[in-house]
C-alpha cells in the first residue's frame, strides 16, 4: 500500500490505543514515514523498524509532521 493508503488506516485507530504497530513492504513505509515525520531520505532495509512519537497528535489527526523519528533500527546493525 502506498502512504496515503497506511495513512487512512492509521487514522481510524482509536484514541484510547497508547500503541500502535504497522507492518508493511517499501517504498510504502519509507514513504509515510517521511511523511509522518517531515524527515527526508528514510532508508528502511528488510526487516527495518522505525520508531515514531507522536508530538500530542490523536490518531485520527495524523499528518504531516505529526510524529518524530525517535529510533531507526536495522536489522543487521543490531548486536547478536
Amino acid at each position: 500500500a502506498g502512504p496515503r493508503r497506511l495513512l487512512e488506516l492509521i487514522r481510524t485507530v482509536p484514541d484510547y490505543v497508547t500503541i500502535a504497530l504497522l507492518v508493511g513492504h517499501n517504498p510504502g513505509l519509507e514513504s509515510l514515514v517521511e511523511e509522518l515525520t517531515g524527515e527526508s531520505y528514510i532508508v528502511m532495509k528488510t526487516c527495518s523498524l522505525a520508531v515514531l512519537e507522536s508530538r500530542g497528535t490523536s490518531w485520527a489527526g495524523a499528518e504531516s509532521p505529526a510524529f518524530s523519528l525517535s529510533a531507526l533500527y536495522h536489522p543487521r546493525e543490531l548486536p547478536e
